[in-house]
C-alpha cells in the first residue's frame, strides 16, 4: 500500500528517480500531482506515514522538506556518552526517557525474540536525524505483523524500531511530540535508502 506522503518522500531520493521539478509546473493540481506520481519509477515501503496525504487535504499539517536536486548523502555520527543526555533533550524535550525511549524497547522485544536487552549507541544524521540502535554484532531475527519474518543487522533492527516508534507517535502523541516524531521520521526515513539493508527495513515496514 502506497501512501503520498511516502511516495512524495522517497521519490526525489532515489537515483533512478526524476526530481519533482521535472515533472510538474507550479500550478500543478492536486489531481494532476497524483495522476504525476502513478507514472513516476517510486520506491517506498507504504508504512504508515506520518503527514500522508496532508498537501491538499483537511489532516493535521506537518512541515515538507522537497528537494529538487540529486540524491543527497547523509552521514550519521555516533553521539559520545557525556553528550547523550543533552542531544536527546535538545530533540524531544522530556519526552526522551519517559515516552520515546521506553517505546522503542517495546517494538524491540515484540519484533526480535531474541534480544534480551544490552547498551544501546545513539546516533546523529547530517539531515538532524536521530537514532538509536542495540550496540552489538548481532543478527535478529525480526517478524512483523505484516507478516514480514527475516534477519536485521542490531543496526538495521535499531533504524526500525525507531521509524515504528516516530510513526506511532506522530498520531498518538501530544501535538508537541507528533511535530517532532514526524520530522524525525522523515529524517530516519531518508537515511534508510542509504542502508545496505534498505530491502529488509522497508519490508519490515510495510
Amino acid at each position: 500500500r502506497k501512501t503520498l506522503g511516502a511516495d512524495i518522500q522517497t521519490a526525489t531520493l532515489h537515483p533512478t528517480t526524476k526530481s519533482f521539478s521535472q515533472h510538474l509546473k507550479p500550478s500543478t493540481t492536486a489531481t494532476q500531482f497524483q495522476a504525476t506520481l502513478q507514472h513516476m519509477p517510486l520506491h517506498c515501503g507504504g508504512f504508515n506515514v506520518p503527514g500522508r496525504l496532508l498537501l491538499w487535504g483537511g489532516w493535521r499539517q506537518h512541515n515538507w522538506r522537497f528537494n529538487m536536486n540529486a540524491q543527497i548523502h547523509l552521514t550519521r555520527q555516533i553521539v559520545p556518552e557525556n553528550q547523550r543526555l543533552a542531544i536527546t533533550a535538545r530533540i524531544f524535550g522530556g519526552h526522551f526517557p519517559t515516552i520515546l525511549e521506553p517505546l522503542i524497547y517495546n517494538f524491540t522485544d515484540n519484533l526480535a525474540e531474541d534480544y534480551h536487552g544490552g547498551y544501546w549507541a545513539f546516533y546523529s544524521l547530517s539531515n538532524g536525524g536521530f537514532y538509536m540502535a542495540p550496540y552489538s554484532d548481532s543478527t535478529f531475527h525480526v517478524i512483523c505483523e505484516n507478516q514480514f519474518e527475516g534477519d536485521l543487522s542490531a543496526d538495521a533492527l535499531g533504524i526500525t524500531v525507531c521509524l515504528y516508534a516516530y510513526s506511532h507517535l506522530s498520531f498518538a502523541g501530544t501535538p508537541e511530540l507528533a511535530d517532532i516524531c514526524s520530522a524525525q521520521y522523515h529524517r530516519l526515513r531518508e537515511y534508510v535508502f542509504e542502508h545496505p539493508e534498505v530491502r529488509g527495513m522497508l519490508a519490515a515496514m510495510d
